[in-house]
């Protein structure tokens, strides 16, 4: 699902969710990207090659393809780290931060990480 995801925003330019389409600065926010990314604008390009051939081959539909080519996923997680904090703190007016209450994706990964240990403890072991 992640992968899915990732792909409506960073991979499929005419798509409706597409970053493009929320950002009102293209050049600013792209800047941001590479550097949350820690690529360069062609090797950012080549991974959003590869996710998206990993969508259509593996995850989205299953090729006759023997091997899996899997992106690697920390970039991808960056990413989408940084477009969510940069929409909120950019494209958001105040009222709609405070009104949808979450304004931090890494402290609430954190979050829920925590209370899912804490749960998980309570469960008893064999």
């Amino acid at each position: 699902m992640a992968v899915l995801e990732w792909c409506k925003l960073f991979a499929d330019n005419q798509g409706w969710h597409f970053w493009r389409r929320v950002v009102t600065d293209v050049n600013a926010f792209e800047l941001g990207l590479l550097v949350a990314a820690g690529r360069t604008q062609i090797e950012l390009d080549r991974l959003i090659q590869q996710t998206r051939t990993y969508r259509d081959r593996f995850v989205a539909h299953l090729d006759n393809e023997l091997v899996m080519h899997i992106p690697d996923f920390d970039p991808l997680l960056r990413t989408a780290s940084y477009y969510f904090s940069h929409v909120v703190m950019n494209e958001m007016t105040e009222c709609e931060r405070l009104r949808g209450g979450l304004t931090d994706l890494d402290q609430y990964y954190q979050d829920c990480f925590d209370e899912a240990v804490q749960v998980f403890a309570l469960v008893p072991q064999p």
